[in-house]
């Protein structure tokens, strides 16, 4: 996926994440999809915040919700060994 399309995704995703319009379920599961974009732009902090807020939901799938945790961790050992 080149930039543009990650900014677009991430646009569309915060959008429906600020409407207030989402159930719980969908609201995690968009927080989700953008940490993934964000993931992919490499921009970590932004990754972990969509994540913790998704995991704190408690709205995921197991796959999904183990993806989340496995990718904080991840990032947060490379942080420490920089």
């Amino acid at each position: 996926m080149c930039s543009s399309d990650l900014d677009k995704a991430i646009a569309d995703y915060t959008i429906a994440i600020e409407s207030r319009q989402l159930p719980t379920e969908n609201l995690a599961f968009a927080y989700y999809c953008r940490g993934n974009a964000y993931n992919n732009k490499g921009e970590y902090d932004k990754t972990i915040a969509d994540y913790t807020q998704a995991i704190e939901s408690r709205q995921l799938t197991t796959e999904n919700l183990a993806f989340a945790y496995d990718s904080q961790i991840g990032r947060a050992s490379c942080r420490e060994r920089v």
